[in-house]
């Protein structure tokens, strides 16, 4: 017997570590020794020193996982080291293929790991030289990898490694920004996709009662919010049968509640603990203003509620480093709302689903209940089109209130020219007019800067303001808001969907085409009857767009 194995035999655990330390102790023997006798203490103290050729024990159990509770830094380093998920090969990250688990066994929070071991090996590994080449890559691999049940790692690690892991994959910490162009953009605001890794734990904080658990009550709330219900229309009593059985079911302990721990878990079997959403990033503080207080007074179904997320404040701290699509910085556009992800867009369901003539009325239908909503609390929407108009659990809903005002407020602080009456248009007739339109604007900022003569001679413009600034020098007065303006926008949408043509050509962002500006001006009653007797057939049809514009 070596004087290893008697300490090993022993209990000594001393001595296995100054002799392991040695450069002449060869450990393989003593290394099986204590898999086969389970003395778990013996070997990893042994790997604090040495490195072993073998990952698992003899029934394939990582030996990470059966040494969990022993593990230092360096034996947990030297057994991760033996059975990594990954490897680099020509400066690419490649997957091992004999990969046994050690990484997701290590990580995983059931596992008595000491969380200080987990990090310090979570930190060193990301540190490492070898991966200089490829650390983003590798975060990903550590983050998303899957145990034997294909369970991602940072869904079953403890709180402070996935805290950890977030704040470096994550905007905040918290939103996982999907790659590509944003899907909408524009001078004022950048809409992208995100997966919000945070908004369970979030509306469990929110929602929880004295005691620090979820009720069943609470519990439908925040399903709701996330859109997971378990709605069986014309049937309540089923419906609450559903939500008891669910409710039962995640309340393990069956004490009527759940615990933070058990309400997560339900929410990573159900979402993967994480939420699609829409992140607005917008540049102007006084049209987030509008909108946000716009929001607060509509309490509807129709209307896209904005979800749950972190303050103004931390997503400013965040801001200044952060780069859509690789290269756009959004430093300044300030100000962000966190809304749920559509499926489609009213303009995408009109263009690329095609709908019949009874499903286009029903959808106008939907739109008009929306605009009902705003009118009866005295708002004009001022920007109601059908990119503005999302489909989100089957149910279209109005989005985009910072153009929004209160009825006989002045309207044109942001507006979509290719959907407004011609009492929004102006003239630049006089070389006055030009000069006080171009001071007010500048040439940078607005199309004032691409005004050319069109075919009929005429520079005409959107009566528009800008926030601010005074008014009392534009060529022009401002025209007050009143529900005829929404009404207009609507009878455009519906002359679209029903004719397939629009009432005047418009760019991607629904704004008159230049050469069209005096058309959209200057409507008269019998042009609009002509262009509406060409393209609208059904009786009912024509006369109520007929009606509305």
């Amino acid at each position: 017997m070596t004087a290893l194995s008697y300490a090993t035999t022993n209990y000594n655990f001393e001595t296995v570590r100054l002799l392991s330390e040695r450069n002449d102790i060869i450990i393989d023997k003593d290394v099986e020794n204590s898999i086969r006798q389970k003395n778990f203490a013996a070997l990893a103290t042994i790997l604090e020193s040495q490195a072993t050729y073998t990952s698992t024990n003899d029934d394939g159990k990582p030996l990470v996982e059966c040494c969990a509770k022993y593990l230092k830094h360096e034996s947990a380093m030297n057994m991760l080291g033996v059975d990594f998920p990954v490897e680099v090969q020509d400066g690419n990250l490649v997957q091992r293929q004999d990969y046994s688990y050690s990484w997701a066994s290590f990580m995983d929070v059931t596992h008595p790991v000491d969380v200080k071991v987990r990090l310090s090996c979570l930190k060193a590994i990301l540190k490492d030289e070898k991966f200089a080449s490829c650390r983003q890559e590798l975060l990903r691999e550590l983050a998303f990898g899957k145990d034997k049940h294909g369970r991602e790692v940072i869904q079953i690690t403890d709180a402070a490694s996935r805290n950890y892991l977030n704040d470096r994959l994550f905007f905040c910490g918290r939103y996982e920004i999907f790659e590509g162009p944003p899907v909408h953009i524009s001078k004022t605001a950048v809409v992208v996709m995100a997966y919000d890794h945070g908004i369970c734990a979030q509306l469990f904080q929110q929602h929880k009662n004295a005691c620090g658990d979820l009720d069943k009550a609470s519990f439908v709330k925040c399903n709701a919010i996330l859109g997971h219900d378990a709605k069986v229309k014309g049937n309540q009593k089923r419906e609450k049968e559903k939500w008891q059985a669910e409710f039962q079911l995640w309340d393990k302990d069956h004490n009527g509640s759940l615990s933070e721990g058990e309400y997560l878990n339900y929410c990573r079997q159900h979402f993967g603990g994480k939420l699609k959403v829409a992140l607005k990033f917008m540049r102007n503080s006084n049209e987030y203003d509008r909108e946000i207080k716009t929001r607060k007074l509509l309490q509807s179904d129709i209307v896209l509620h904005q979800l749950s997320s972190l303050e103004q404040g931390d997503f400013q701290a965040h801001l200044p480093t952060l780069k859509i699509n690789g290269d756009f910085s959004m430093a300044n556009f300030r100000h962000v709302l966190v809304l749920p992800a559509a499926d489609r867009s009213l303009e995408d369901i009109f263009l690329k689903e095609r709908p019949d003539y009874n499903k286009t009325k029903s959808l106008l239908s939907e739109v008009l209940l929306g605009i009902q909503v705003l009118h009866k609390q005295d708002l004009v929407h001022g920007d109601l089109k059908k990119l503005n108009v999302l489909r989100v659990q089957n149910q279209l809903k109005l989005i985009d209130f910072d153009a929004a005002v209160r009825i006989y407020q002045p309207l044109g602080a942001k507006v979509s020219s290719g959907i407004l009456p011609p009492e929004m248009f102006h003239n630049l007739e006089a070389a006055d007019d030009v000069e006080k339109y171009n001071t007010y604007w500048g040439r940078e900022d607005h199309e004032i800067s691409k005004l050319k003569k069109t075919q009929v001679n005429s520079t005409y413009v959107v009566k528009a303001y800008r926030d601010g600034c005074d008014v009392s020098t534009l060529p022009y007065s401002l025209v007050k808001a009143s529900t005829a303006v929404d009404m207009w926008s609507f009878g455009c949408m519906m002359f679209q969907m029903l004719s397939g043509e629009e009432l005047v050509p418009t760019d991607i962002n629904q704004n008159v085409v230049l050469d069209r500006m005096h058309k959209a001006a200057t409507w008269t009653d019998e042009k609009l009857r002509q262009r509406i007797d060409t393209f609208i057939v059904g009786e009912d049809a024509n006369d109520l767009v007929k009606r509305l514009l």
